[in-house]
C-alpha cells in the first residue's frame, strides 16, 4: 500500500480504490509485487526492492558469460575474442537503454506518490512510441554501420568475420532489449521488482538452451551463440508485455505505438538521456582500452575478456542500490514527503559505497587466492 502526502488521500492497492480530489481514481497493483518507500525503514525498504533488481543484474550478467563459457568449449579461442570485441558497441547503446529505461522509472514513481493517473498512462503510451521510434532506426544503422565501427577498434584480422557477425545478429534484438528494459522501468516505477527477475530468469533459461542447441548441437558456433541471445532478448521483452496486460492492466500498455505526449517525451529525454549518457560514457572508456586489448591478439582478448566477466560481478550490488535509490526518491518526491527524501539521500549513498568497497575487496581476494593457488 502506497500512502502519499498532499494531494493523496489514500491508495489501496487491493480494492482498486485511490482519490484525490473526489473524482480521480488511481490503478491498483497487486501488494505482494510492489514496494511502498514512503513509509518504514529506509534501508530495509531500499534493500528490499534491490534485492530482486541485484538477482537480475546477475542473470544479465549470465547472457554474456554463458555466451563466453560455450564459445569456450565448443569453439576456438579466435572465436573467443570475437565475441568479446563486438560486444562494446552494443554496450553503449545498452547503457542509453538502461539510462532511458531508469528515467521511466523515475517519472512513473513520481507520478504514483502524487497520484496522477493521467500522467501515469502518458508516460506508459509515450514510452512504447518512444521504443519504436528509436530502436529501428538504431537496428539499421548498427547493422551496417557495425563493421566500420570494428575496424576502428582494430579488431584482430582473424577475429573480424566472427566479430561482424556477431555484432549485426546481436543488432536485431535491438527491439527486444529496448522493450524489455523500458517495461522493466515501468514495472519498477511502480514499485514492483520481482516480477522482472521473473522475466528476465525466463530468458535467460531460454538463452543457455539455445546456446547450447545452435552451439553444441547443431555446431553453428559464433551465429548460434548470436541468434540464440537475440531471440532470448525478444522473449523477454513478450513476456513482459504479456504480463503487464495481464497483471497490471490499468496501465492500459499497448503492444504496438499509438501516439504519444510531447511533455512526457520532454521529462523522459530530459531525465533519462543523460542517464544513459553517463552510463555511456563508462563503457566508451571500456571501448578504448578494448583497443589496446586488440593491439595484443586474440588470445590476450579472450584472456581480458574472461577477467572482465568477473569483476563485473563487483558492480552488481551498487548498480542495483543506485536504480533502488531512484524508486525512492520518485515515490518520496511525488508523496511530498521531503524529509524522508533528505534522510534518504545521505544514508542509501553511504551504504552504496560500503558495499562497493566490501564488495571490490572480496573479488580482490578471490582473485589473487585463484591466481595463486593459495
Amino acid at each position: 500500500m502506497i500512502v502519499a502526502t498532499g494531494t493523496v488521500s489514500s491508495y489501496n492497492v487491493d480494492k482498486k480504490i485511490c482519490h484525490t480530489g473526489g473524482d480521480r481514481a488511481m490503478p491498483s497493483y497487486r501488494k505482494s509485487a510492489q514496494v511502498d518507500m514512503t513509509h518504514g525503514s529506509v534501508l530495509g525498504r531500499a534493500a528490499l526492492f534491490a534485492l530482486p533488481i541485484c538477482a537480475g543484474n546477475i542473470l544479465q550478467l549470465l547472457y554474456s558469460t554463458v555466451d563466453t563459457l560455450v564459445i569456450g568449449n565448443f569453439c576456438d579461442t579466435t572465436a573467443l575474442a570475437s565475441v568479446a570485441t563486438s560486444s562494446q558497441p552494443l554496450e553503449i547503446l545498452l547503457c542509453v537503454f538502461v539510462g532511458i529505461g531508469s528515467g521511466i522509472s523515475i517519472l512513473v514513481s513520481q507520478a504514483v506518490g502524487r497520484a496522477d493517473h493521467d500522467q501515469l498512462q502518458k508516460l506508459v503510451r509515450t514510452s512504447v512510441w518512444l521504443l519504436f521510434a528509436a530502436s529501428l532506426p538504431l537496428t539499421v544503422i548498427g547493422f551496417l554501420l557495425g563493421p566500420w565501427m570494428l575496424r576502428l577498434m582494430q579488431v584482430p584480422a582473424d577475429a573480424m568475420p566472427g566479430a561482424v557477425l556477431y555484432l549485426r545478429i546481436t543488432m536485431l534484438g535491438i527491439l527486444g532489449n529496448m522493450g524489455y528494459n523500458f517495461n522493466a522501468g515501468l514495472l519498477r516505477g511502480i514499485g514492483n521488482s520481482s516480477s522482472s527477475l521473473l522475466l528476465l530468469f525466463i530468458s535467460c533459461a531460454a538463452n543457455i538452451v539455445l546456446d547450447l542447441v545452435l552451439t553444441g548441437a547443431l555446431g553453428l558456433g559464433i551465429g548460434g551463440v548470436a541468434a540464440a541471445t537475440a531471440i532470448a532478448l525478444f522473449l523477454s521483452w513478450i513476456c513482459s508485455i504479456f504480463y503487464i496486460r495481464r497483471r497490471c492492466t490499468e496501465l492500459a500498455l499497448p503492444v504496438l505505438p499509438c501516439g504519444f505526449d510531447a511533455g512526457a517525451l520532454r521529462q523522459i529525454v530530459r531525465i533519462g538521456l543523460p542517464l544513459g549518457l553517463n552510463s555511456a560514457l563508462y563503457s566508451i572508456g571500456h571501448i578504448f582500452l578494448q583497443v589496446l586489448y586488440n593491439l595484443q591478439g586474440s588470445v590476450f582478448v579472450a584472456g581480458c575478456s574472461v577477467a572482465g566477466k568477473v569483476g563485473g560481478l563487483a558492480n552488481i550490488t551498487v548498480t542495483s542500490l543506485s536504480q533502488a535509490t531512484s524508486v525512492f526518491a520518485g515515490q518520496n518526491l511525488g508523496a511530498q514527503s521531503y524529509s524522508r527524501l533528505r534522510r534518504g539521500g545521505w544514508l542509501l549513498p553511504a551504504a552504496s559505497g560500503l558495499l562497493s568497497l566490501a564488495g571490490g575487496l572480496l573479488m580482490a581476494a578471490c582473485c589473487r587466492r585463484f591466481a595463486t593457488g593459495r
